[in-house]
């Protein structure tokens, strides 16, 4: 899948690997209308080329067999991985365990061959009340975090720059949102396998974005960004907010999230 906008300098290569966490509501086309705003590392506007290798339900483990062949051909800049949701926490310990023998032995040693590569973003997927492997959001949301820890740790292991290796924590943006705006956090959830709505992906895009650019600001006027349905501008400040202050440390917004609830969520 490739975006192309415009006549902006080299493009930067994005690769997405995971499932249908990374595309819902165009996820993807987000990322890229953020991108292409700023560029790497907040310099001149740029053009970003983006190749999406998800499937539905799939992890790490499912895609171990072709990543490094079509890592070597596409030669991105960003790489963003995601695994399937209920993986990193360890409520399968099976599986986790061949999944971070994968990463180890396959997903880590490619990075690291792959020149091209300055930015290796693991995607930190949110809890759910939902998941019968879990007892509930806190406890999916805290395991989750602490398993992509553990693949940032087993990735520079198997030879992985540690610089280049930045986690977008999108779980801990649910986990403050779960805690200071509880009626905002019910509104993430489109069914019961977690997938997002609209603000929620919204919310996804600001973190990753973030995670990927280091040094890049959040673009002052993201009104134009194309969305399914409108989101409000108070809650496109707090959900921007709340994604600097989870991702770069910045001032948690409890001014704005006392406001929230007098304002319209999202309306056709």
């Amino acid at each position: 899948m490739t975006n192309v906008d415009g006549d902006a300098g080299p493009p930067i290569r994005v690769m997405w690997v995971g499932n249908s966490y990374t595309y819902y509501n165009n996820l993807m086309h987000l990322f890229f209308q953020l991108g292409k705003r700023v560029g790497p590392e907040g310099g001149p506007k740029t053009d970003l080329r983006q190749l999406c290798m998800t499937e539905p339900r799939k992890g790490f483990l499912d895609h171990a067999g072709d990543f490094e062949a079509v890592l070597g051909a596409f030669q991105p800049s960003i790489l963003v991985l995601q695994d399937v949701s209920h993986g990193p926490g360890g409520g399968d310990a099976e599986l986790l365990a061949k999944t971070r023998e994968s990463i180890k032995t396959v997903f880590g040693p490619a990075i690291a061959k792959v020149k091209s590569v300055r930015k290796v973003v693991l995607f930190q997927t949110w809890g759910r009340e939902t998941m019968p492997l879990y007892p509930g959001f806190l406890e999916m949301n805290q395991r989750t975090k602490e398993g992509y820890e553990q693949y940032k740790k087993d990735l520079i292991d198997a030879g992985v720059k540690e610089s280049s290796v930045e986690i977008a924590r999108v779980g801990d943006a649910f986990r403050w949102l779960h805690d200071h705006a509880k009626v905002l956090w019910q509104s993430f959830y489109f069914d019961d396998i977690g997938h997002p709505t609209v603000p929620a992906t919204l919310l996804v895009a600001f973190v990753v974005f973030l995670a990927a650019f280091e040094t890049a600001q959040m673009p002052d006027d993201d009104r134009l960004l194309k969305l399914p349905v409108v989101v409000s501008e108070d809650v496109r400040t707090l959900l921007k907010r709340v994604a600097v202050h989870v991702q770069r440390g910045g001032e948690e917004p409890h001014d704005v999230a006392s406001q929230w609830k007098s304002v319209l969520l999202c309306s056709q």
